[in-house]
């Protein structure tokens, strides 16, 4: 396997999330950690403008990075649209994420 990962969104469910003095959150425990992959062809496309283009940290694509197993939504691959052409103005997508807390 490479080294790196393909890119994702990382999301955090917390319960009884409270602001703090020095202006981030605190939470009571935390209920799911997760990871959500974009298409690879939709992060190659974002990845092509210049200022993402002349980054230096390699990437390693979604097919070759061993942690997504290449399904769709129930794997964490959700589905997403250009609104806009050109697909500077960037993408949308819906994800309904359910939580057990008990």
């Amino acid at each position: 396997m490479p080294a790196g990962q393909g890119t994702d969104h990382r999301r955090i469910v917390d319960d009884d999330v409270t602001p703090t003095p020095e202006g981030s959150f605190g939470s009571g425990r935390e209920l799911h950690s997760g990871q959500l992959f974009p298409d690879e062809g939709v992060t190659t496309e974002v990845a092509a403008p210049p200022g993402y283009a002349a980054g230096t940290v390699p990437r390693t694509a979604l097919p070759q990075d061993g942690v997504h197993d290449g399904g769709v939504a129930p794997s964490g691959l959700p589905a997403l649209i250009a609104p806009g052409s050109p697909t500077a103005a960037g993408y949308a997508g819906t994800v309904t994420l359910g939580v057990e807390t008990g």
